[in-house]
């Protein structure tokens, strides 16, 4: 309710507003039906007796409703009552207004008229203002701003579905030029990215939207299918520049080169003459011609003429106009030729096996006879190691057969090991021949003598030694000492000298406190003098086992580095080449002559050849890992060098179900929500081809399986996870698993499992979001200006709101206008700031 300043009537003694205003809110706004009525809210007006005697009221009254801008009369129903009858001088009375009045909006006018008993009269205006209810015009404005996001929103999906359409249309094009022109076997890398990139797109077309104002799908996919268009375009480029089937037929023809040339590499390398002679290394080196025989020989002359035989008829068939007959037929023969270089490579490598353990074993020996003709070992260990070696080259010899080698290879171990103690032996009874020696030569038995002397002086009455007496006998000591000195093997230190000096200046002068002093000191010098000659005899009698340890610890090392030269690509290969060029600078650090070696040479040595042979049998046994050896050749390798390989590889080795390792390329920072993430299988079993299966279990629910032939060509698994949290991937390799599960078919040949990835939420959904909390602020920004501007509309400017239909029409125009305005008002703001 509205009232104005107070005011008196004509004749005193009343007084009162001079207008009052009530508003009611029409709750069914523009649906009010015709004749209806709303409620007065009860209104109480104020009339105060300014007069100095009493009013009795006796007609309180309001004249017929009417409407304020066109005077017409309107139906109501108005009750007026005071609360009392009489109003004392000098006090107020309320006057209490209620009723009904009409629910259409608008403005209508009464007058309340007041009559007393004593004559006074009273008229006041009263102004019933009754608007659309506040929710009407609000609801109208949020439907206006509604309607553009819902605008907005089928604009979007129409460009998705349009998007959706064309990219559909792509990949079908796609598809069709390759059934009509098949691409070539060596472009089915692309064809694949080519693929995967069309579904990715796809798949983000046909989400759903999510619910939010901004939907990022179009410019997720349009990444994806510009990417996959691009391929596309290249593909067809190149498959239209040239005649069907002549890429499959040029693509054998050269493939079918390469691998001729690799064959003649092998047979040139493997398929020679043995050597003749009686030598343990004439004898290896013959063994390993035998083996090329039976392991290479008869598949490389075979595969050799076969193929030379199918590329030309391959070729033959394209010239007869066959294009695509000349295709598939390249295809079929292009994959026999790949399995038929996998055999190849296969009997290579079980080959290399062969070959390396040869090498290892000459060098071995060669080493060992060095060491029995250098080192000085006892007569009989020579006999004994020597023994070993030629029972090794007698034991060797044809006909040959493949158990021959492992007692071969343990002898030679034998005689290594055998050498190894006796040089150590030398080298202990050496320096305990040198420390005896430095003990003899450094006696002082003839000082001690003197020294033992002076118990037996005599001593006066009073039992203290006659100080001529002492003198004396000192002067016996500074004689002794003396003479020790002219018979060392070297003058001595000038240290030694001084104080023997001072020792005898102070007997001279009879200062026996400086005696004291100088004695000891004498005695303190001899010591130093006498340890480091006994160090520089020890050391020179071990010098040339630490030199012989150097030289060792470097010939293994250039050992270890050309079997890394065979591990390319192996994942933990610059992790040894780090740790060897570490070793190898130690080694160049430590003097390379006897004259300079340290005293503790034997130490430093020593865990340098501890830790270079640990390298080597770290290496060697990856070399093992990747050779392809039967059964029966694995167990006999085990026990041959069972001391000397890691525990992965004497597994590998021993065991049926080979342990597998699970290794993610990304870095931690890098493995989050929606990154594609790369699994790749470490320790496959060389031998495996496409015959086993492997089935990768992301511990999410989701699966994935793949060829150990795939896995072997760096066809590895990729996934991405869709939570934050830590999982245990599992990986099984078998020859078949039962449909839909992941349970093996028959003998299990694999396993493995990581147990800690960590999967982050994803930086990039946090951006997403965050632009999208401002995106949908947005909107709730439209709705606070929408209010400001309703609120100024249509409660300052408009008093009645509803009065006029146009007026809901207003606020849906004001609610879809601000919400278009503020959609720009990012770019505005940019363009106003620039």
């Amino acid at each position: 309710m509205e009232k104005d300043d107070s005011r008196t009537a004509a004749g005193p003694p009343l007084a009162s507003p001079i207008f009052v205003t009530i508003k009611i809110a029409s709750p069914r706004g523009p649906l009010v039906r015709v004749g209806g009525s709303v409620p007065i809210p009860p209104t109480r007006i104020s009339v105060c007796n300014i007069g100095n005697i009493s009013q009795t009221f006796t007609q309180l009254s309001l004249d017929s409703l009417q409407l304020s801008d066109s005077g017409a009369t309107a139906e109501s129903d108005f009750t007026v009552e005071a609360a009392h009858g009489e109003v004392v001088a000098g006090e107020s009375a309320l006057i209490t207004i209620s009723g009904r009045v009409p629910a259409s909006p608008a403005l209508y006018a009464s007058t309340l008229r007041i009559v007393t008993e004593e004559g006074a009269r009273l008229d006041i205006p009263i102004k019933f203002r009754v608007a659309a209810h506040a929710a009407w015009g609000l609801g109208f404005m949020v439907l206006g701003l509604l309607l553009v996001c819902l605008v907005s929103a089928l604009d979007s999906e129409s460009g998705i579905q349009g998007d959706l359409h064309h990219a559909l249309l792509a990949r079908k094009d796609a598809h069709e030029l390759m059934q009509q022109i098949p691409p070539p076997q060596s472009r089915i890398t692309l064809v694949n990215n080519l693929n995967r990139e069309f579904d990715a797109a796809i798949a983000i077309l046909q989400r759903p939207r999510t619910f939010s104002f901004v939907d990022r799908r179009p410019v997720d996919a349009k990444e994806h299918l510009d990417v996959a268009l691009q391929m596309t375009t290249e593909l067809r480029k190149e498959l239209s520049a040239a005649p069907r089937g002549s890429l499959e037929v040029a693509d054998l023809k050269k493939e079918w080169t390469e691998v001729k040339e690799d064959f003649a590499a092998i047979a040139n390398r493997f398929l020679i003459s043995p050597s003749q002679g009686a030598s343990l290394t004439q004898h290896l080196l013959a063994f390993d011609v035998w083996a090329a025989q039976r392991l290479l020989r008869i598949p490389i002359d075979y595969y050799t003429n076969e193929f030379d035989f199918h590329v030309n008829h391959v070729q033959l068939i394209y010239a007869s106009g066959r294009g695509q007959d000349a295709a598939a037929e390249a295809i079929a023969v292009r994959r026999w030729m790949q399995r038929a270089a996998n055999v190849i490579n296969t009997q290579t490598r079980l080959m290399m096996y062969f070959t390396e353990l040869t090498a290892i074993n000459i060098a071995t020996a060669d080493r060992v006879h060095r060491a029995i003709e250098n080192a000085g070992i006892a007569p009989d260990r020579q006999v004994v190691i020597q023994g070993l070696l030629d029972e090794s080259s007698s034991l060797l010899i044809e006909p040959f057969d493949w158990s021959m080698r492992r007692p071969i290879n343990e002898r030679i171990t034998n005689a290594r090991t055998e050498t190894l103690r006796a040089e150590k032996d030398t080298a202990i009874a050496a320096a305990e021949a040198a420390r005896a020696q430095e003990e003899k030569e450094d006696s002082i038995e003839g000082i001690e003598a003197v020294i033992a002397e002076g118990a037996g002086l005599k001593r006066g009455a009073d039992g203290k030694i006659d100080l001529q007496e002492k003198i004396n006998w000192l002067r016996r000591g500074v004689a002794a000492w003396r003479t020790r000195f002219a018979t060392l093997p070297d003058s001595g230190t000038p240290v030694m000298h001084a104080e023997l000096d001072a020792l005898e200046a102070a007997v001279d002068s009879g200062d026996l406190t400086a005696v004291s002093t100088h004695s000891k000191g004498l005695f303190e010098q001899w010591r130093i003098y006498t340890t480091a000659r006994a160090q520089t005899m020890i050391l020179k009698s071990t010098a040339p086992f630490c030199l012989h340890m150097r030289e060792e610890a470097l010939v293994d090392m250039q050992a270890t580095q050309s079997a890394m030269r065979r591990l390319e690509g192996h994942p933990r290969l610059q992790h040894w080449e780090d740790e060897l060029d570490l070793l190898r600078m130690k080694t160049d650090e430590a003097p390379a002559v006897i004259e300079k070696m340290p005293p503790d040479c034997i130490a430093v040595f020593g865990d340098l050849s501890s830790k270079t042979y640990a390298l080597s049998n770290e290496v060697n046994s990856a070399l093992w890992d990747v050779a392809i050896l039967p059964n029966e050749t694995k167990r006999q390798l085990a026990a041959d060098l069972h001391t000397s390989l890691t525990p992965e590889t004497l597994q590998n080795l021993i065991s049926d179900v080979r342990p597998l390792r699970i290794e993610v390329t990304p870095p931690p920072e890098e493995r989050y929500v929606g990154r594609e993430i790369e699994f790749r299988v470490a320790n496959l079993d060389p031998v495996w081809g496409s015959g086993v299966t492997l089935m990768i279990d992301f511990n999410d629910g989701h699966h994935a399986m793949a060829s150990a032939e795939d896995l072997q060509k760096n066809l590895w698994f990729s996934h991405a996870y869709s939570t934050a949290q830590t999982f245990k991937p599992i990986i099984t390799a078998a020859e078949a698993f039962k449909p839909g599960t992941l349970e093996p078919i028959g003998k299990k040949l694999g396993d493995g499992q990581l147990t800690d990835l960590t999967i982050s939420p994803s930086p990039i959904l946090a951006a997403q979001h965050l632009a999208d909390i401002f995106f949908n602020a947005r909107f709730g920004l439209a709705l606070f200006v929408a209010a400001l501007l309703y609120f100024w509309r249509y409660t300052v400017m408009k008093p009645v709101f509803g009065a006029n239909a146009f007026d809901y029409v207003q606020a849906f125009t004001l609610g879809f206008a601000v919400s278009l305005a503020v959609n720009d008002l990012p770019q505005k703001l940019a363009d106003f700031i620039k």
